[in-house]
C-alpha cells in the first residue's frame, strides 16, 4: 500500500491536478472549432405544447421524443437509447412502465411548458404518479405477483422523476425498492422450479445490462447525495458482468463491436464509482472517529485516487496535461472521445474536492493548503467551460456543484451561477435546488468568513445528483 504523510498530502494533490507531461501522438490537422454531439440539438427555453389537455399516448409520446435525450444525453449514432428504442417495448406489456414514462412526460412538460398549461400538466404527473406507486405497492404485497424487468424498470423511472421534480427525498424510497427487485432477479432463490425458470429468463432480457447501470448510476448517486454509501452492497455494477452502460454508450444493445476507447473510459469510470462509494461511507462513519482515524482514512482514499490517475486511460492523461482552452484542444488526438474526457476528469477532480470536504467537515481550525485545492476548482470549472456545451453540461452538474461549494473566488461563482441558471430551462428542478443551496452558502461565506465550520450534515444536500 501506498502511504502518504499529512505533510504530503498537497502534493499528491498537486500531482493529480497537473500530470506527468506525455507526449502525445501527432494530432489531426488543425481546426478553427471543436463541435460537440450535445451542440447538435438542445431544448427549447419554453415547450410550447398546442393541446392543453394531452392523453396518455402524448404523454408516453413525448417522453419517448424529448425527455429519452435529456435523461441519456448520448447523440453518438453507433449507440442506442434505450428510452427511444427498448422501452416502447415494456409498455406494450406493462401498464407500470407506461404510466411512469407518462408521469415523468407529463412533469417535463410541467417544468418548461407555457405558464398557462404548467399547473395542468403538473396535476396529470402527480395523478398518474400517485396511480403508478399505488400498483407498485400492490404488486409488492401480493404474494402471487411476479416482479421482474418491468417493475424494476418502473422504480428507477419513479426515481428519476423524484430527480426531475426535487420536491421531496422519495428517491431514496424507489432505489429501496429497486434494491428489492434486484435481490429477487438476480440472487439464487430455493423457490419452486417455475419460479426459478421465471428468473432466468428475466436475467437474459436485452435491457438488464442497462437497467443495471441505471440503477447504479443512481445508486451512487444516492450515496454522493447522503453518508452511507450505496443501497446494495459492493460493486454489483461489476459482479454481474455487465458492464458500465449509462453514460458512455450501451454496447449490449447494438450489434458492433466495441470502441476499446469507450470500454476503458467506462472501466475507468466504474472504478471512480468505488471510490465515491468509499467516501460515503467515510462521511457516515467519521462522526464516531477520532482526528487521527480521519485522516488515516482520508489518506487511505486519497491514495486510490493517486493510483486511479496513474493507471487512467491514455486519453485522459493526454487530457490531463493539456490546457482546456479552444486554442489546445484542437490538437487533442481524440476528438471523438474528447467530451467524454473531460466530463470523467471534471467527475475526478470533483471526487478530490468532495473527500477534502468530508475530511474537513465538522473539524474546527482544521489547517490544510487551499492552493492546490483552488487549482482543481478551477481545472473542473475549466472544463466544464470549454468541454461541456448545452445539454451536455447537465452531465456534469454534480461536479459544478461540487465546484460551486467549494470556490472562494467571486468569478467562478459568477460562472457556476449562470451556467446553472442556463440549465434550468431543460426542466430538471434538482438544478434550481442546487442554485439554491449554493446561494445560501455564498451568504453564509460572506456574512461569516473564515468563522464557520461546515458540518457533515450541512455538506451533504438530499439532492440527487447523478
Amino acid at each position: 500500500m501506498i502511504v502518504i504523510d499529512k505533510a504530503e498530502r498537497d502534493d499528491a494533490l498537486l500531482a493529480m491536478v497537473s500530470p506527468s507531461r506525455i507526449t502525445p501522438p501527432p494530432p489531426p490537422p488543425p481546426q478553427e472549432q471543436i463541435c460537440f454531439s450535445s451542440q447538435q440539438s438542445s431544448c427549447p427555453s419554453k415547450v410550447i405544447i398546442p393541446i392543453m389537455h394531452c392523453t396518455d399516448e402524448q404523454y408516453i409520446t413525448y417522453f419517448i421524443d424529448e425527455v429519452s435525450t435529456l435523461l441519456l444525453r448520448n447523440k453518438d449514432s453507433r449507440f442506442a437509447n434505450p428510452y427511444r428504442s427498448h422501452f416502447p417495448d415494456l409498455v406494450i406489456s406493462s401498464p407500470l412502465v407506461a404510466g411512469a414514462m407518462n408521469a415523468l412526460g407529463a412533469l417535463h412538460l410541467a417544468n418548461t411548458a407555457a405558464v398557462m398549461q404548467q399547473n395542468h400538466h403538473f396535476q396529470r404527473a402527480l395523478s398518474k404518479y400517485s396511480e403508478v406507486v399505488r400498483m407498485l405497492r400492490a404488486h409488492f404485497s401480493s404474494p402471487m405477483a411476479h416482479l421482474g424487468i418491468s417493475e424494476f424498470a418502473t422504480c428507477l423511472l419513479l426515481c428519476l422523476f423524484e430527480m426531475m421534480d426535487s420536491q421531496h427525498q422519495n428517491w431514496a424510497l424507489h432505489l429501496n425498492g429497486a434494491h428489492e427487485i434486484y435481490n429477487l432477479l438476480f440472487s439464487p432463490h430455493t423457490g419452486t422450479f417455475e419460479r426459478e425458470a421465471q428468473r432466468a429468463t428475466e436475467l437474459r432480457h436485452p435491457l438488464r445490462p442497462f437497467l443495471v447501470s441505471l440503477f447504479s448510476y443512481l445508486d451512487v448517486a444516492g450515496a454522493r447525495t447522503r453518508p452511507g454509501g450505496t443501497v446494495v452492497n459492493g460493486t454489483y455494477w461489476k459482479a454481474l458482468k455487465s458492464g458500465w452502460e449509462y453514460n458512455l454508450g450501451t454496447p449490449s444493445l447494438v450489434g458492433i463491436r466495441d470502441d476499446p476507447a469507450l470500454r476503458e473510459l467506462r472501466a475507468a469510470w466504474s472504478n471512480m464509482m468505488e471510490v465515491q462509494v468509499s467516501i460515503s461511507r467515510f462521511a457516515d462513519d467519521k462522526r464516531w472517529m477520532s482526528s487521527d482515524e480521519q485522516d488515516m482514512i482520508f489518506r487511505k482514499i486519497l491514495n486510490r485516487l493517486i493510483i486511479w490517475r496513474a493507471s487512467a486511460p491514455l486519453i485522459l492523461q493526454i487530457l490531463g496535461d493539456m490546457k482546456p482552452d479552444d486554442e489546445h484542444l484542437v490538437q487533442f488526438p481524440f476528438s471523438g472521445m474528447l467530451e467524454y474526457a473531460g466530463r470523467l476528469e471534471a467527475y475526478e477532480k470533483a471526487t478530490i474536492v468532495h473527500l477534502h470536504q468530508v475530511n474537513r467537515a465538522g473539524r474546527v481550525n482544521f489547517g490544510f493548503g487551499r492552493t492546490c485545492l483552488d487549482k482543481t476548482i478551477t481545472r473542473i470549472l475549466s472544463l466544464i467551460r470549454f468541454l461541456s456545451k448545452d445539454t451536455g453540461q447537465l452531465d456534469v452538474l454534480r461536479p459544478l456543484f461540487i465546484a460551486g461549494q467549494e470556490t472562494r473566488k467571486e468569478d467562478e461563482q459568477k460562472y457556476v451561477r449562470e451556467t446553472m441558471e442556463h440549465l434550468k430551462r431543460f426542466g430538471f428542478r434538482n438544478v434550481d435546488k442546487s442554485l439554491e443551496l449554493l446561494e445560501n452558502l455564498w451568504l453564509k461565506r460572506r456574512m461569516y468568513p473564515e468563522r464557520w465550520t461546515e458540518t457533515v450534515d450541512e455538506l451533504y444536500s438530499n439532492i440527487l445528483l447523478p
